[in-house]
This record gives C-alpha cells, sequence and structure tokens, in this order.
C-alpha cells in the first residue's frame, strides 16, 4: 500500500466509517459525499484497494436511491480493480451489487450469471452473510419472471441462514418479497400477516425500506389492503405485528 500520513490515514478511516454508519441509517446523500470525498483521497494517493472499496460502497448507495447507471459504473469499475488485486472476497462482493442491479434493469441472464459466480466464491470463503444475500437477490430475479415456487425456495434458505445471523433487516426484506408472492398467488391474508411482521421487524432495528423501491412497496400494501375490509387489514397486519421474530421465521417458512 502506499506510504502515506497518519492524519491522512485517519481522515480516510473517519470519512469511510461515517459514510458506512449514514448508509446504514439510510441517509444516503450524506453517505454518498462522504463515500465520494473518500474515494478522491484514495485516488489522488493511488491506492486501487481504497479506490474498489470506495467504488462498491458508492455503488450500492447509488442503486438504494434508483440511479442504477451509476451503480453499474461504479461497480464494474471496482470489480475490475478486485480481480487485478486478487481479491476473491471483495470480487465477490461487486458481482452480487452488479447482479442486483441488472435485477433491477431486468437483465436477468446477465444477473443469474453474476449471482452464481459471486454465489460459489462466497460458499467457498463459508461468507454465511454473503450466501444469504445472494439467495435473496436469486429469490427476487425468480419473482419477477414469475417463478413464485422457484423463489418461494430461494427465500426459504436466505431466511435460515439470516436466522442464525440474527439479521432482522434482511429476514424483514425476505418476509416483503414473500407477502408480494402471497399476494400473486390470492392469498391476501397471508400477505397482510408476512406484511406485518415485516413492519415490525424494520421498525424493531430503525429499518427502512430502500428508497428506490418505497413506492412500489407502498402501492403493493394498498394493494393488499383493497382486497379485504378494515378490520380484516387491521386483524391480520396485527397478528404479524404481533409475532416474535422467531415466530415471523416460522409462519414464512411454513409458508402458512
Amino acid at each position: 500500500d502506499p506510504q502515506f500520513t497518519g492524519a491522512g490515514q485517519g481522515a480516510l478511516i473517519v470519512l469511510d466509517g461515517l459514510g458506512e454508519i449514514a448508509t446504514e441509517r439510510g441517509d444516503y446523500a450524506t453517505a454518498t459525499a462522504l463515500l465520494e470525498e473518500a474515494l478522491t483521497l484514495y485516488r489522488e494517493l493511488g491506492d486501487p484497494s481504497g479506490i474498489a472499496n470506495m467504488l462498491i460502497q458508492l455503488g450500492w448507495a447509488a442503486m438504494r436511491t434508483g440511479d442504477c447507471e451509476a451503480a453499474h459504473t461504479m461497480l464494474e469499475e471496482a470489480l475490475a480493480l478486485q480481480r487485478q488485486l486478487g481479491d476473491r472476497a471483495r470480487t465477490a462482493l461487486a458481482q452480487s451489487g452488479l447482479g442486483e442491479v441488472a435485477v433491477r434493469q431486468g437483465d436477468f441472464d446477465r444477473a443469474a450469471v453474476l449471482l452464481e459466480e459471486s454465489m460459489a466464491t462466497r460458499k467457498a470463503l463459508g461468507q454465511k452473510w454473503g450466501v444469504a444475500t445472494v439467495y435473496g437477490t436469486m429469490a427476487w430475479s425468480a419473482m419477477l419472471k414469475g417463478d413464485y415456487h422457484g423463489a418461494i425456495d430461494l427465500l426459504g434458505e436466505s431466511i435460515a441462514i439470516r436466522k442464525e445471523l440474527g439479521d432482522k433487516g434482511g429476514v424483514a426484506w425476505c418476509l416483503e418479497r414473500l407477502a408480494e408472492i402471497a399476494h400473486a398467488l390470492g392469498r391476501h391474508t397471508r400477505a397482510a400477516t408476512l406484511y406485518g411482521a415485516a413492519a415490525a421487524m424494520r421498525e424493531s432495528i430503525g429499518s427502512v425500506v430502500d428508497p428506490a423501491d418505497q413506492a412500489e412497496h407502498d402501492r403493493r400494501v394498498v394493494a393488499v389492503r383493497a382486497r379485504m375490509t378494515q378490520g380484516e387489514w387491521q386483524r391480520y397486519t396485527g397478528e404479524g405485528r404481533a409475532m416474535a421474530f422467531e415466530q415471523a421465521v416460522e409462519y414464512a417458512l411454513q409458508g402458512e
């Protein structure tokens, strides 16, 4: 790594750390500003590992706010750098990001190649959380193609690992996908219950739906709500909200 002053190193650590915190909180504007500042410093230093890491974080922030073109550009550059560096773990991370971008753009064939490559590496490295996230993105791709049963199986795989890791935000995301599938299959009360469980799970940790997905999420919730009376909606979402984490996971995995 290039040698640079302790002050410069400290500034980069702080910018990176603050950027990650802002990302976790869903404050993508702040995160992007901080990470772009760090990226500029890494480029000035000629540090390819630092450049690649910032590009991955910036790519994810862009994707979460709906700018898939910017996300694709940054993640492609990061992927090329990580391959040059021989960093298998971060190569797999960049591939999974590009896989999600491809899903969002409706390029399911490209997504499949990227996600399968990422999955193989993450399984080989024993990265449980990474494996769980790739299962989730694969499930989303299957769902969008209308392969609901394939998506349910993949979501089950993702939820089982996320439960073990205590990843409530990730489980909530999976429950929301299962709710979409339940609605598509005409199981509206199950969809309402899953939405209730997911909402409570998110609230318990301060998690939010990604800005890029909020409008679609709201539209889907309204569509489910329209299929029942106000009393039924309150009853079923209330039952979901009342579930403990383990209960919600069991309900999701049972398919009942």
